[in-house]
Protein backbone atom coordinates (compact mmCIF):
# COMPACT_ATOMS: atom_id res chain seq x y z
CA UNK A 1 0.00 0.00 0.00
CA UNK A 2 1.28 3.49 -0.79
CA UNK A 3 -0.03 6.91 0.04
CA UNK A 4 -2.21 8.73 -2.47
CA UNK A 5 0.49 11.35 -3.13
CA UNK A 6 3.56 9.30 -3.93
CA UNK A 7 4.77 5.79 -3.48
CA UNK A 8 8.51 6.38 -3.29
CA UNK A 9 10.17 4.47 -0.50
CA UNK A 10 12.25 6.38 1.99
CA UNK A 11 14.45 3.44 2.93
CA UNK A 12 15.47 0.32 1.10
CA UNK A 13 15.17 -1.86 4.18
CA UNK A 14 12.63 -4.63 3.94
CA UNK A 15 9.95 -5.20 6.56
CA UNK A 16 10.79 -7.43 9.49
CA UNK A 17 9.50 -11.00 9.32
CA UNK A 18 6.18 -11.77 10.92
CA UNK A 19 6.45 -13.02 14.47
CA UNK A 20 4.40 -15.98 15.49
CA UNK A 21 5.88 -16.35 18.91
CA UNK A 22 4.33 -18.96 21.12
CA UNK A 23 5.46 -19.20 24.69
CA UNK A 24 6.00 -22.47 26.48
CA UNK A 25 2.59 -22.04 28.05
CA UNK A 26 0.86 -21.91 24.67
CA UNK A 27 0.14 -18.16 24.60
CA UNK A 28 -0.16 -16.71 21.11
CA UNK A 29 0.11 -13.01 20.25
CA UNK A 30 -3.53 -12.00 19.73
CA UNK A 31 -2.93 -9.92 16.61
CA UNK A 32 -2.31 -11.52 13.21
CA UNK A 33 0.76 -9.67 11.95
CA UNK A 34 0.42 -10.96 8.41
CA UNK A 35 -2.60 -8.80 7.57
CA UNK A 36 -0.81 -5.44 7.75
CA UNK A 37 1.12 -3.43 5.17
CA UNK A 38 4.60 -3.69 6.63
CA UNK A 39 6.48 -1.87 3.89
CA UNK A 40 8.98 0.92 4.50
CA UNK A 41 7.69 4.44 5.06
CA UNK A 42 6.97 6.53 2.01
CA UNK A 43 8.27 10.07 1.72
CA UNK A 44 4.67 11.29 2.17
CA UNK A 45 4.36 9.37 5.45
CA UNK A 46 7.65 10.76 6.76
CA UNK A 47 6.52 14.28 5.80
CA UNK A 48 3.17 13.74 7.53
CA UNK A 49 4.82 12.45 10.72
CA UNK A 50 7.16 15.43 10.78
CA UNK A 51 4.28 17.83 10.13
CA UNK A 52 2.31 16.35 13.01
CA UNK A 53 5.31 16.32 15.36
CA UNK A 54 4.16 15.84 18.95
CA UNK A 55 0.55 16.19 17.78
CA UNK A 56 0.71 12.45 17.09
CA UNK A 57 -0.31 12.23 20.76
CA UNK A 58 -3.73 13.48 19.66
CA UNK A 59 -4.30 16.47 21.86
CA UNK A 60 -7.90 17.63 22.15
CA UNK A 61 -9.04 19.16 18.91
CA UNK A 62 -6.61 17.35 16.61
CA UNK A 63 -8.23 16.70 13.27
CA UNK A 64 -7.68 13.10 12.20
CA UNK A 65 -9.37 13.84 8.89
CA UNK A 66 -6.48 16.09 7.86
CA UNK A 67 -4.20 14.99 5.05
CA UNK A 68 -1.33 14.30 7.45
CA UNK A 69 -3.44 11.91 9.56
CA UNK A 70 -4.79 10.18 6.46
CA UNK A 71 -1.25 9.65 5.17
CA UNK A 72 -0.27 7.70 8.29
CA UNK A 73 -3.45 5.61 8.57
CA UNK A 74 -1.64 2.35 7.76
CA UNK A 75 0.60 2.97 10.78
CA UNK A 76 -2.28 3.92 13.05
CA UNK A 77 -4.47 0.88 12.43
CA UNK A 78 -2.15 -1.82 13.86
CA UNK A 79 -1.29 0.43 16.82
CA UNK A 80 -4.98 0.92 17.54
CA UNK A 81 -5.49 -2.83 17.38
CA UNK A 82 -2.62 -3.42 19.82
CA UNK A 83 -4.02 -0.73 22.12
CA UNK A 84 -7.40 -2.46 22.08
CA UNK A 85 -5.82 -5.79 23.01
CA UNK A 86 -4.45 -4.37 26.26
CA UNK A 87 -8.00 -3.36 27.19
CA UNK A 88 -7.50 0.22 28.33
CA UNK A 89 -10.50 1.18 30.53
CA UNK A 90 -13.09 3.45 28.93
CA UNK A 91 -14.44 5.03 32.10
CA UNK A 92 -13.88 8.65 33.05
CA UNK A 93 -12.39 7.80 36.46
CA UNK A 94 -9.02 6.12 36.84
CA UNK A 95 -9.23 4.81 33.29
CA UNK A 96 -8.83 8.33 31.94
CA UNK A 97 -5.16 8.47 32.91
CA UNK A 98 -4.56 4.98 31.49
CA UNK A 99 -6.15 6.04 28.21
CA UNK A 100 -3.88 9.12 28.10
CA UNK A 101 -0.85 6.91 28.75
CA UNK A 102 -1.93 4.53 25.96
CA UNK A 103 -2.39 7.48 23.58
CA UNK A 104 1.05 8.74 24.57
CA UNK A 105 2.58 5.31 23.88
CA UNK A 106 1.08 5.29 20.37
CA UNK A 107 2.26 8.87 19.87
CA UNK A 108 5.79 8.05 20.99
CA UNK A 109 5.96 5.18 18.52
CA UNK A 110 4.69 7.38 15.67
CA UNK A 111 7.01 10.26 16.60
CA UNK A 112 9.98 7.87 16.62
CA UNK A 113 8.95 6.55 13.19
CA UNK A 114 9.16 10.10 11.86
CA UNK A 115 12.48 10.82 13.55
CA UNK A 116 14.08 7.58 12.32
CA UNK A 117 12.29 7.64 8.95
CA UNK A 118 11.40 3.98 9.44
CA UNK A 119 8.21 2.10 10.16
CA UNK A 120 7.98 0.42 13.56
CA UNK A 121 7.70 -2.85 11.63
CA UNK A 122 11.35 -2.38 10.64
CA UNK A 123 12.71 -1.63 14.09
CA UNK A 124 15.36 -3.75 15.70
CA UNK A 125 15.14 -4.72 19.37
CA UNK A 126 17.74 -1.99 19.97
CA UNK A 127 15.45 0.69 18.49
CA UNK A 128 12.57 -0.46 20.70
CA UNK A 129 14.89 -0.48 23.72
CA UNK A 130 16.08 3.06 22.90
CA UNK A 131 12.46 4.26 22.73
CA UNK A 132 11.68 2.79 26.14
CA UNK A 133 15.06 3.53 27.73
CA UNK A 134 16.76 1.82 30.67
CA UNK A 135 14.87 3.85 33.27
CA UNK A 136 12.54 6.75 33.92
CA UNK A 137 15.13 9.48 33.29
CA UNK A 138 16.12 8.08 29.90
CA UNK A 139 12.51 7.39 28.96
CA UNK A 140 11.27 10.89 29.74
CA UNK A 141 14.26 12.85 28.36
CA UNK A 142 13.07 13.29 24.74
CA UNK A 143 9.40 13.93 25.50
CA UNK A 144 7.52 17.07 26.49
CA UNK A 145 6.71 17.38 30.20
CA UNK A 146 3.00 16.70 29.55
CA UNK A 147 3.62 13.10 28.42
CA UNK A 148 2.56 10.54 31.01
CA UNK A 149 5.52 8.86 32.63
CA UNK A 150 6.15 5.10 32.54
CA UNK A 151 5.35 4.68 36.22
CA UNK A 152 2.02 6.41 35.58
CA UNK A 153 1.15 3.79 32.97
CA UNK A 154 1.20 1.03 35.55
CA UNK A 155 -0.63 2.79 38.36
Amino acid sequence: MTTPDDGRQVTARSPAPAHRARSRGGWVWPIDLDGWDRSALTTAEVAALRELGYKVRRPPGSDERSLAWRRIRRLLEPLHRARAVVQVPRDEGPGRRQRRAADDAVGMILWTCGQNETSFWEWSPETWAALIGPGTAAFTAPWPESIDRPHDCTS
